[in-house]
C-alpha cells in the first residue's frame, strides 16, 4: 500500500458519521446532542466521537425541529418526551422565513385516590398516574439500592438515566430504563439556531440551564481562529478545538470553551 493511498484510507475514515464503537465516557454535551438526534463523527484512534453533525436550524425555515422531525405551524409536537412533564407543544411562527418556536402549555392532573397502603403506579412517559400497586410489593435492586414495584427513580450509576420498577415473574421486579432527555429545542430553539452556546451552571447536571448568545459580553481570548478543523460556531465566529471565551452578561461571570463541536459551552468561572 502506498503512502497516499493509505492517508486516504485514515482520511475518510475520520469523516464518517454514525454510532461510534469506542467505550467513550458520556458528557454532558454528548447527552445534548443525542437529545437533538445529531450524528456523532468518530476518531479513528479512539472510536470516540470528535464532533457531532447537527440539523441546521437556520436553513430550515417556517417550520420546527424537534426530536429529530419537524413540525408545520400549528402541528403539535406531543409525545411521551413532552407528556411526562406534563407539557403539549406546538410550533408557532414569529417572522414568515425564519424558523419556527414551540408554544408550550401544561396540564393540569386530577388527582388520583390511591387506597390506604398502596402507591402511585410511577410508569415511565406519564404525567397523570392513573393507576396504582397494592402489597405485597415486588423489589427491584440496582448497584445496592432497592427500589419498590411501580416506583420511578433516577438510575444510581448511569447518568442521566430515568428507570422504572416494574412487575416481574417468580416474585423479582423489573427495571426498565431510558435516557433522559434534554427540551432544549423546544424552549431555546431562536438561540440554538443562532449558534450560542449551553450554559452549565452545575458540574452534575444533565441539561443546561440556559444559552449564551454571542451579545451577552463576550471576551474572546484569541481573536482568530488558526487552529485545525472541526470547529465550534457561536454566532458567527469559528472556534479551534480548545479555543476559549468569556462572558459577563446577566448569567454572570462564564468561561466558555470550544470542546466537542458544533457547540462551544460555557460554565460559571
Amino acid at each position: 500500500m502506498t503512502f497516499a493511498s493509505a492517508f486516504l484510507l485514515v482520511f475518510f475514515a475520520r469523516t464518517v458519521y454514525g454510532s461510534c464503537p469506542g467505550d467513550c465516557p458520556h458528557t454532558k454535551l454528548a447527552f445534548l446532542y443525542e437529545s437533538f438526534k445529531c450524528e456523532p463523527k468518530c476518531s479513528n484512534e479512539s472510536n470516540c466521537p470528535v464532533e457531532y453533525k447537527c440539523v441546521d436550524l437556520a436553513a430550515n425555515s417556517n417550520v420546527c425541529y424537534f426530536n429529530g422531525n419537524f413540525y408545520k405551524p400549528d402541528e403539535t409536537a406531543q409525545s411521551s418526551l413532552t407528556w411526562e412533564q406534563c407539557m403539549g407543544c406546538s410550533c408557532g411562527l414569529q417572522e414568515v422565513g425564519h424558523p419556527g418556536t414551540f408554544n408550550c402549555y401544561y396540564a393540569d392532573c386530577i388527582m388520583f385516590n390511591v387506597t390506604e397502603g398502596c402507591r402511585l403506579d410511577e410508569k415511565l412517559g406519564e404525567c397523570c398516574y392513573t393507576s396504582q400497586v397494592c402489597p405485597p410489593f415486588q423489589t427491584c435492586t440496582i448497584a445496592k439500592q432497592r427500589f419498590l414495584e411501580g416506583q420511578k427513580f433516577i438510575h444510581p450509576t448511569e447518568k442521566c438515566t430515568k428507570c422504572y420498577c416494574g412487575k416481574g415473574e417468580g416474585g423479582a421486579g423489573v427495571v426498565n430504563c431510558e435516557r433522559q432527555y434534554c427540551l432544549d429545542l423546544l424552549f431555546f430553539q431562536y438561540e440554538i439556531m443562532r449558534k450560542c452556546a449551553p450554559l452549565y451552571q452545575e458540574t452534575d447536571v444533565c441539561c443546561p440551564s440556559g444559552w449564551i448568545c454571542p451579545e451577552d459580553n463576550i471576551t474572546f481570548e484569541e481573536e482568530h481562529n488558526t487552529g485545525p478543523a472541526p470547529y465550534c460556531t457561536f454566532g458567527t465566529k469559528l472556534l479551534s478545538k480548545g479555543q476559549k471565551f468569556r462572558s459577563s452578561g446577566k448569567w454572570g461571570n462564564l468561561s466558555c470553551e470550544c470542546v466537542l463541536p458544533p457547540y462551544a459551552s460555557c460554565k460559571k468561572i
